[in-house]
């Protein structure tokens, strides 16, 4: 390549990477990385508590047969960070923080840009279709096999903390149930 060439090259480069960034266009791929972050002052703190021993084992899941079954890291083939991350985030349809930073704070002109209306989120995620999906497509399910997960469940303990104090205020034993949508078998590949 010529010098003429790769100047042109990044320049193009560059432009639509801060142009990307303007538009907080965190789906482009050369901005991959979140570009934004928030940060929202709270007089606690809180944390979430899993037993290593109970989220190891696993959710608890109803199959289309009405058995009942513990799906944990090992089946599933996930390390264990991020069967913790399924286990206390997802199942509990809490966003990963790409989707929490991108939902906060739009100013008008980027509500403006991407098309949405006040109070309207750039990223809506579906995350009871996903965690069916996802369990199901791991173990080889299809929505008619008597094994197909219809109900998923788990629990933890969610610890909130003064922070001016730094003393233990409360604790709160978190449960999800997740039920499957018939709706759904449309959209099942």
């Amino acid at each position: 390549m010529t010098k003429r060439q790769i100047t042109w090259f990044l320049a193009a480069f560059f432009l639509i990477h801060w142009a990307a960034v303007l538009f907080r266009n965190d789906r482009f791929p050369l901005t991959w990385a979140p570009m934004y972050s928030s940060y929202t002052r709270s007089p606690e703190m809180k944390v979430r508590v899993a037993d290593e021993e109970k989220f190891m084992r696993g959710f608890r899941v109803t199959r289309r047969d009405g058995s009942v079954d513990w799906i944990g890291a090992e089946r599933l083939n996930v390390p264990k960070w991020n069967m913790y991350r399924l286990y206390t985030q997802r199942a509990f349809k809490d966003n990963s923080n790409k989707y929490t930073n991108g939902n906060s704070a739009l100013d008008p002109f980027y509500r403006w840009v991407w098309g949405l209306e006040e109070g309207e989120p750039a990223f809506a995620i579906e995350w009871d279709w996903r965690m069916f999906w996802s369990l199901n497509k791991s173990l080889g399910h299809d929505p008619g096999d008597a094994e197909f997960i219809v109900r998923i469940q788990a629990d933890f303990i969610r610890v909130y903390y003064n922070l001016q104090e730094l003393r233990l205020v409360r604790e709160v034993t978190e449960e999800t149930d997740l039920r499957w949508d018939e709706a759904w078998l449309e959209r099942w590949r």
